[in-house]
């Protein structure tokens, strides 16, 4: 059986150990650079990606009896939502909106109300 100097083993582990600490120093230096010095394209990119509008179109279109006569359409409806953002700028929107809209001082307390329950989910202001 052969053994292995131990000046020989040792170099070896030397060897192991730097380069085991080399890579473990890109792969920081490759994190340091991700997340701080590159985040800033990195969040706007994500903005940009986060809402990507998608046109559903109906499943089916006008819908008739035996005798001819409408029974189900089509008919378009609208809604007018407030994506999450910071606090001051979604109650700065609903401000605008708020006078656009002429809405009640009751609904717009309303909104308020739903603002600050739950200030991370899309605000329907007002819907068909």
């Amino acid at each position: 059986m052969r053994t292995i100097h131990p000046l020989a083993r040792r170099r070896r582990a030397r060897i192991a150990l730097a380069v085991v600490v080399v890579t473990i120093g890109f792969l920081l230096a490759a994190f340091f650079r991700l997340q701080v010095l590159r985040s800033s394209t990195w969040m706007l990119q994500s903005e940009s990606n986060r809402l990507r509008p998608l046109p559903v179109q109906g499943a089916r279109g006008t819908i008739y009896d035996r005798d001819g006569r409408i029974v189900a359409d089509n008919v378009p409806a609208y809604s007018i939502s407030i994506l999450p953002a910071p606090l001051d700028s979604m109650r700065a929107t609903l401000g605008r909106v708020h006078r656009h809209l002429d809405l009640s001082p009751g609904e717009t307390a309303r909104l308020r109300e739903r603002l600050r329950t739950s200030p991370r989910e899309p605000l329907v202001v007002t819907a068909d």
